[in-house]
């Protein structure tokens, strides 16, 4: 069994380095590797502090434990170059560093009351004044707000039909039929009367010409078609015969053609009409 001791002094507190040597002869102390390894060591109560040092024939290894007790630790080896050689038993005893009766350094007093600076009560005093001004302000511009929608004209929206209608009594309104300008009304009217059944319909009637037209409704809007045939044709053809001038125009054969445009109107927006009527 290799001879070890423990050099430093054998009570130590937790935590505190302690210092033990072992006796080498001349073979031990040519190792290059020296490492301690304890089989009876319970958890914390003895650690090996970093590796061991060799000094001449002695080696020294610190050591610490973390648990208060006395230990008795018989089970020592040292592995020298992977050989492993026992060693002489360990003994040493570990302290608490608290004292009694109590470890709190100071007495325990009640809590005492701090009176608060007078800039504290300032600096709440506005935040609340602040808050109560901010407050007002956004109360009076929500009223004014809710006063302002409710005196708000509602506006109306029109539908195709009331648009369609309302295009009608504008030109009319505009008298070019009795100024004399039945070219210009006979244009304003055939642009009023495709643009509707364009939009109605879903297809590009504003440039398409008369035959154009009327062969696109015969082929793919019978429905509309069948029923405004004779009206539309007669209003048609008279609005191209006075748009070039072909046939001299009067007041009342403009006025005819605002009564068939009505007609047109009626039948492209039956099913406004219907809801006009229920209503």
């Amino acid at each position: 069994m290799l001879p070890c001791e423990i050099k430093s002094e054998k009570v130590i507190t937790v935590g505190q380095k302690g210092l033990f040597q072992c006796l080498l002869n001349q073979d031990q102390k040519g190792g290059k590797h020296f490492e301690f390894q304890v089989l009876d060591a319970a958890e914390f109560t003895l650690q090996f502090l970093g590796d061991a040092q060799l000094k001449e024939n002695i080696l020294e290894q610190e050591f610490t434990s973390y648990k208060v007790g006395n230990y008795n630790f018989n089970k020592i080896n040292l592995i020298i170059d992977g050989k492993s050689l026992p060693v002489s038993p360990m003994q040493f005893e570990v302290k608490t560093i608290i004292t009694e009766p109590s470890p709190t350094p100071y007495p325990l007093i009640s809590a005492q009351k701090i009176a608060a600076p007078w800039w504290w009560w300032v600096m709440w005093g506005l935040i609340l004044v602040g808050s109560c001004v901010y407050g007002w302000i956004q109360f009076i511009k929500w009223k004014k707000r809710k006063f302002e929608e409710a005196n708000r004209p509602k506006v109306k929206i029109l539908t195709s039909f009331e648009k369609y209608k309302l295009n009608l009594q504008k030109l009319e309104s505009q008298e070019f039929h009795l100024k004399g300008e039945y070219k210009r009304f006979a244009l304003d009217l055939s642009q009023i009367i495709k643009k509707a059944i364009g939009e109605k319909l879903s297809f590009l009637a504003d440039d398409l010409t008369t035959e154009e037209l009327f062969e696109t409704l015969e082929k793919k809007h019978k429905k509309f078609w069948v029923p405004v045939q004779g009206v539309m044709t007669n209003a048609f053809i008279t609005l191209d015969q006075i748009k070039f001038a072909k046939t001299p125009a009067t007041a009342e054969m403009c006025m005819a053609l605002l009564d068939a445009s009505r007609l047109i109107g009626d039948e492209l927006y039956k099913d406004e009409v219907k809801v006009e009527a229920v209503q």
